[in-house]
C-alpha cells in the first residue's frame, strides 16, 4: 500500500511492502526496490481515451476546431512524449463520430457542443457507452425484462466483461434463445468474433441480476468462478451507468425514466423491488431490509405503527436504530421503548434530617433509571 507524492505539495511518496516469508521479501526487493524504474507512457493516444477528452474540450468550449485540438494535444504529456504522428487522422475520426452521434455540431469546421454531448461530458463516460445507452433507451418498454436492462448497461465499454467459461456456454446460449428479439441492441451473429464479447456482457448481466435478486455473495462467486471484488467493481460501474442511462433517457424519452430508476437503487443495495421503500431509510441495507420485510414491516407506515421495543429486538437492530427508524417515520415516542420512571415520593422532614448521614447505596431504594441521568 502507499500514497504517491503530489507534485508541488509533497517532497516524496511513501509505500509499504509486506512480505510473508524471507523468499517473498527477496522477491519484493528485486522487483520493486532494486530494479530499474519502468517508463511512464501516456494513454492519450488511445482512441477510446481521445473520445472522452476531445468531447470534454469541445463541451467546455476550450477548443472550436480540429486544429485547436491538435495544438492542445501538443502541450500534453502525450504530445511531449511522441511526434503526434497520425494524430490528426485519429482526431478527425473522433470528431466525425461525435458529429454523427449528435453530440457536437460541425459548421464549416467550427465545433460546438450539443445538449447530448454536454450531458455525456458531465457524466464522464465513454461517448460510445452513451450511444449504446441512448439506442437502448429508444427500445425500452414497460414490459422490458430486468435482464435486458442490465445487459444494455453491461454492454458498454465502461463495464469490464466476464469471460465465459466452457461450463457457462450452455446456460448463456439458452438465455440467448429465450430472450431472442428482446435485447436492447443489435446482436452479432453467433459466428462473428464479437459474439464472444456479447456473451461476456451477458454473463455480467446475469451476475448483476443475481445480485439484485438478493443471492448471497458467496453463492455468486462460487457459481460464476469469480471473486467478491469482481462483483463489487462491476456493480459499482453499472450503478453509475444506470444513472447515466436515466440522464440520457431524460433527453430522448422521459417517459421511460420510471422504468429505469428503480434499477439504480436495486443495484446500489442488491435488493428485490419489494424492498425499495425500506432501503430508502437511513441505516437500512440489504440484510436489515429483508429482516423487516419478512417480519411483516414492509412499508414506512408499518414501521410507524410498530413500537420501538419490537423493532429494537430484531436481529442486528438495537435501540439506537429503532429510535432512528421511528424518528424517520415521524412516530418516535420514548415511552414505546422504556417504561416511564416512577414519580419520586415526597421527602419527609425526618428523612431530610438524616439524609446526609445515610450511605449512598441506602439513599435510593430502587435501581436507577436512564431517565435519572
Amino acid at each position: 500500500c502507499g500514497r504517491a507524492g503530489r507534485p508541488g505539495y509533497d517532497p516524496y511518496g511513501e509505500a509499504i511492502l509486506m512480505a510473508k516469508s524471507d523468499a517473498d521479501a527477496e522477491h519484493l526487493m528485486e522487483d520493486y526496490l532494486e530494479c530499474d524504474s519502468e517508463n511512464v507512457m501516456s494513454k492519450l493516444g488511445n482512441e477510446k481515451t481521445l473520445r472522452t477528452h476531445i468531447l470534454g474540450l469541445i463541451a467546455t468550449e476550450d477548443v472550436s476546431s480540429v486544429e485547436d485540438i491538435i495544438e492542445f494535444l501538443r502541450e500534453t504529456f502525450y504530445g511531449c512524449q511522441s511526434s503526434l504522428y497520425g494524430i490528426e487522422g485519429a482526431v478527425e475520426n473522433v470528431v466525425e463520430f461525435l458529429t454523427e452521434e449528435q453530440m457536437i455540431a460541425d459548421e464549416d469546421g467550427v465545433l460546438s457542443p450539443l445538449t447530448f454531448g454536454k450531458r455525456v461530458s458531465d457524466l464522464y463516460i465513454d461517448p460510445e457507452s452513451a450511444v449504446i445507452l441512448r439506442d437502448a433507451v429508444t427500445l425500452i418498454k414497460g414490459s422490458t425484462d430486468d435482464l435486458m436492462l442490465l445487459h444494455a448497461v453491461a454492454s458498454t465499454p465502461d463495464v469490464l466483461g466476464l469471460y465465459p467459461k466452457k461450463a457457462d456456454m450452455e446456460y448463456l446460449y439458452n438465455l440467448f434463445d429465450k430472450y431472442e428479439g428482446q435485447f436492447l441492441m443489435d446482436v452479432p451473429d453467433d459466428m462473428d468474433y464479437e459474439f464472444e464479447y456479447f456473451l461476456s456482457s451477458l454473463k455480467v448481466a446475469c451476475m448483476a441480476l443475481e445480485w439484485i435478486e438478493e443471492k448471497e455473495e458467496d453463492a455468486i462467486t462460487t457459481e460464476m468462478g469469480i471473486g467478491p471484488g469482481d462483483i463489487r467493481s462491476r456493480v459499482d460501474n453499472m450503478e453509475w451507468l444506470t444513472y447515466a442511462m436515466i440522464e440520457i433517457a431524460t433527453i430522448f424519452r422521459p417517459e421511460v425514466v420510471k422504468r429505469i430508476r428503480p434499477m439504480l437503487t436495486r443495484l446500489k443495495y442488491g435488493v428485490r423491488s419489494e424492498l425499495l421503500e425500506l432501503v430508502s431509510l437511513k441505516g437500512i441495507g440489504r440484510a436489515k431490509a429483508r429482516t423487516l420485510y419478512d417480519r411483516g414491516l414492509r412499508t414506512k407506515e408499518d414501521i410507524a405503527r410498530t413500537d420501538a421495543g419490537t423493532i429494537a429486538a430484531l436481529p442486528r437492530f438495537g435501540a439506537a436504530l429503532a429510535k432512528s427508524l421511528k424518528e424517520q417515520t415521524g412516530s418516535w415516542n420514548a415511552a414505546s421503548m422504556y417504561e416511564a420512571p416512577p414519580e419520586p415520593e415526597p421527602m419527609t422532614e425526618e428523612v431530610k434530617k438524616v439524609d446526609k448521614g445515610v450511605p449512598p447505596q441506602e439513599k435510593r431504594p430502587k435501581q436507577a433509571s436512564l431517565f435519572d441521568f
